[in-house]
């Protein structure tokens, strides 16, 4: 079973970060 904290990095990795970088853009 995967780490929840993992799986919660993973999501911010891929969904706000590139949000982030939208914005910065």
């Amino acid at each position: 079973m995967e780490n929840p904290v993992q799986e919660i990095f993973n999501n911010f990795k891929e969904e706000i970060l590139p949000d982030i970088g939208k914005l910065l853009v």
